[in-house]
């Protein structure tokens, strides 16, 4: 007669899943994501973007005042472009938080084209330099819209996932989502405009 000893480890070998089995079932779970992480490192950047922006809006305005654009012009130029990392609202929502910061972006992007405009109207304008400086504003432009777009995927994303989510609110943010894919699309065709514009230019100086 086998003791309850052996009967109980007998029990436990044809319950336990051999190790190979073990592994495959680890191995189809789905990575935990470290949102606090996530968002920690998004704020980072963002604070990375916003000292970059605001030198090069200094160095922008510095090369635009030497070369004889009008006092109130780069006054405006500044201003819009101080909006781009405005979180002045902190209420709003994240719907209304986006179509805010597409509206700041597109103006932004506009400035950046009315800024290279100017090296036609004044022949003291420094070229080069200008170039050079827009071309960076407009990747920080470029990439912030990036930016602006990762937590509404994220929304989007957990919205899909689940079943009993307002579907008024989920047609909302996927057009919203579709905005910012224009913008997107928008910056990135106006900062491949402005790196041809710049390599153009510095060909054509030597």
């Amino acid at each position: 007669m086998p003791s309850s000893k052996a009967s109980k480890n007998k029990n436990n070998s044809s319950t336990r899943l051999p190790p190979k089995t073990q592994q495959r079932k680890q191995a189809g779970k789905p990575a935990k994501v470290n949102v606090k992480r996530i968002l920690m490192e998004e704020t980072e950047t963002k604070e990375r973007l916003k000292d970059t922006l605001e030198s090069l809006t200094e160095r922008l305005i510095a090369v635009l005042d030497s070369g004889g654009v009008p006092k109130e012009r780069t006054k405006e130029i500044q201003r819009q472009l101080a909006l781009v990392f405005d979180n002045s609202d902190t209420s709003a929502s994240l719907t209304e938080q986006l179509q805010s910061i597409i509206v700041v972006l597109s103006d932004a992007t506009k400035v950046v084209e009315k800024s290279w405009s100017y090296c036609h109207c004044y022949p003291s304008m420094d070229v080069p330099t200008l170039s050079s400086i827009l071309d960076e504003l407009q990747t920080v432009l470029c990439e912030s819209a990036f930016l602006a777009n990762k937590p509404l995927q994220r929304r989007l994303v957990n919205l899909q996932a689940d079943p009993k989510a307002d579907a008024a609110v989920l047609t909302e943010l996927e057009g919203v989502s579709k905005q910012v894919s224009d913008l997107i699309t928008s910056t990135k065709a106006t900062l491949y405009m402005t790196h041809v514009r710049m390599v153009v230019f510095n060909q054509e100086e030597e």
